[in-house]
C-alpha cells in the first residue's frame, strides 16, 4: 500500500483507487450526544448505526441497512465487548 498524504486523499487501497479523508461532519453534529450518552449505542441498533456509517459515502438511510460492512462488524463487536466506547470514537475523529 502506498501512502498519499497530500491533496484531498490519505491512502491509495490495494486497488489502486484513492481513499478520500473523511471530515466526519455528521458525526461532529451529533458529537454532543455520543459524548452525553456512549452507552446509546449498545442499547439500539439505529444510534450504533447512526456513529458508525452516517459519514460513509456508501450510507444511505433506510436503504439496505441490513447489509452491514466489515468495517460496521468490526467496530460493533470491539464496542459490544467494551475494547472501544463510542466516546472514545467520537473524540478521535472530531477532536
Amino acid at each position: 500500500i502506498h501512502h498519499r498524504l497530500n491533496g484531498p486523499f490519505l491512502r491509495s487501497c490495494p486497488a489502486g483507487k484513492a481513499v478520500k479523508k473523511m471530515p466526519f461532519e455528521k458525526l461532529k453534529e451529533k458529537r454532543g450526544k455520543f459524548l452525553k450518552d456512549p452507552d446509546c449505542v449498545l442499547r439500539t441498533e439505529s444510534d450504533l448505526t447512526e456513529l458508525l456509517c452516517s459519514d460513509c459515502e456508501f450510507y444511505r438511510e433506510g436503504e439496505a441497512e441490513e447489509l452491514a460492512c466489515g468495517a460496521y462488524n468490526i467496530l460493533a463487536k470491539l464496542i459490544e465487548k467494551k475494547v472501544l466506547t463510542a466516546d472514545q470514537i467520537v473524540k478521535a475523529l472530531t477532536d
